[in-house]
């Protein structure tokens, strides 16, 4: 049975369970997950910029805010 083994992977941006059935020429072909593979998403990391930002202006608005009114 070892043999017959033919691996092949198949990687898909879709969400297909744990384990799958796909046609093939031959027949059915079984896959299944052997782990999970995160792509981090772009929008996290400005929405991390953004964030940082905005705290560095609002502790130098309470800095200026200080000597304005002094």
């Amino acid at each position: 049975m070892h043999q017959r083994r033919d691996e092949t992977h198949y990687l898909t941006y879709e969400n297909k369970g744990k384990s799958f059935v796909l046609q093939d020429n031959d027949g059915r072909r079984y896959y299944y997950l052997r782990g999970d593979v995160q792509v981090p998403s772009m929008i996290n990391a400005w929405l991390q910029v953004i964030g940082v930002l905005l705290f560095s202006a609002g502790i130098m608005g309470f800095v200026l805010e200080r000597r304005f009114f002094k």
